[in-house]
């Protein structure tokens, strides 16, 4: 049976690219305010993947954790990193998931 060789030099570069991007996004500025329409992705956990590809709005930002607390639907809010966040334009049905955020 032939094996495939190993690749230690690939292996290293995507360790260090996976290690980079998330060092970078605990250490960018968090840019967003509370109010803010953003759209999910990239989320990995399991109840995180659920909301991937949905829409939120940014209900507090956890400058200690580097993260946002996103409200997904009026009874669910995730916390979030930037990574995981994009902002988009807000929409008049997005009023529904503003209630209540200074």
């Amino acid at each position: 049976e032939l094996r495939q060789p190993q690749r230690p030099c690939l292996v290293l570069c995507q360790l260090l690219s996976k290690h980079f991007l998330q060092s970078l996004a605990m250490t960018s500025p968090l840019w967003l305010q509370p109010g803010d329409a953003v759209k999910l992705s990239g989320m990995t956990s399991e109840s995180g993947r659920t909301l991937n590809g949905r829409r939120g709005i940014v209900t507090k930002v956890l400058p200690e954790s580097g993260c946002y607390e996103v409200r997904a639907s009026a009874t669910r809010s995730e916390i979030v990193t930037p990574a995981n966040v994009t902002q988009v334009p807000s929409l008049p049905s997005d009023a529904a998931l503003c209630k209540g955020v200074v």
